[in-house]
């Protein structure tokens, strides 16, 4: 004799019983939790109610969780593509603005080299650039003979007192000077991460009150493309000042560099 799918009691004869939809067990038709004109209408043609027992019924609610876990995830991902595709439009833009000034010459750029310089321009980021601190000695019987590591920690500590440089990695860049060049090479200082680049290089103007550091400079690291543009934006504010126009100056907007007038 069968048994009833929702309290596991004995089907006895003659006692009304309904159809699971889900696996085509029966059921008490008291056990469906329906009222007779529900329990009516399972059984006609058009099937508007439909009957599943507990087993079935866990497992739909189980697969219908699954279901809008599985919407949501999608609606996500979804939003969060969009924002990166719009991310990446703005800086294609942005690039593309910043290509378009640079007037002589004026290269075509593809795709591939956009993306490129965007990539650059993003690993950039967490980096900044210092110039004026001299290059060590060679007399390391000098105990003030710090490392450029030393120094650029010394000098990052008087912006930020709680920065400890875990992790930092500090390039001296281009090649060893003879002895008696009097002019030091750049150091790049790579980060752990953007944040931190952008808190020291808006302390920066600290370093004219610290004796040690007044005469050094430090700026965000560049890409050879965004120098050309600065260089050539620079040329163009020679040229206006000269041409009599007053009160102009370069600022940065959105990460590029424009001529403003102050007046």
């Amino acid at each position: 004799m069968s048994t009833c799918l929702n309290c596991n009691l004995v089907i006895k004869p003659n006692v009304c019983t309904a159809e699971c939809d889900g696996c085509q067990g029966v059921i008490h038709t008291s056990c469906t939790g329906l009222s007779e004109s529900e329990i009516v209408r399972t059984r006609s043609k058009s099937k508007s109610v439909k009957v599943l027992c507990t087993p079935c019924n866990n497992r739909f609610l189980q697969f219908k969780e699954l279901s809008n876990l599985m919407t949501t995830l999608k609606n996500d991902f979804s939003q969060q593509l969009l924002e990166m595709k719009t991310q990446v439009s703005d800086q294609i833009a942005e690039i593309k603005t910043s290509l378009n000034h640079v007037k002589q010459p004026e290269p075509s750029f593809s795709f591939e080299e956009i993306i490129e310089e965007i990539n650059e321009r993003q690993k950039r980021k967490k980096n900044i650039m210092i110039v004026g601190i001299p290059e060590p000695s060679e007399n390391n019987s000098n105990p003030e003979n710090k490392s450029d590591s030393e120094v650029v920690l010394d000098m990052l500590k008087s912006l930020k007192s709680d920065f400890n440089g875990n992790e930092m990695k500090v390039i001296r860049l281009g090649r060893q000077p003879p002895a008696d060049h009097q002019r030091s090479r750049p150091i790049k200082v790579i980060l752990n991460d953007e944040s931190e680049a952008v808190s020291l290089l808006r302390s920066a103007r600290k370093l004219k009150s610290v004796e040690r550091f007044k005469t050094c400079h430090m700026f965000s690291d560049k890409t050879p493309r965004q120098q050309e543009f600065y260089r050539g934006l620079k040329q163009q504010l020679d040229g206006r000042t000269q041409n009599g126009e007053t009160n102009l100056k370069i600022v940065y907007k959105n990460d590029i560099p424009r001529i403003v007038s102050l007046n």
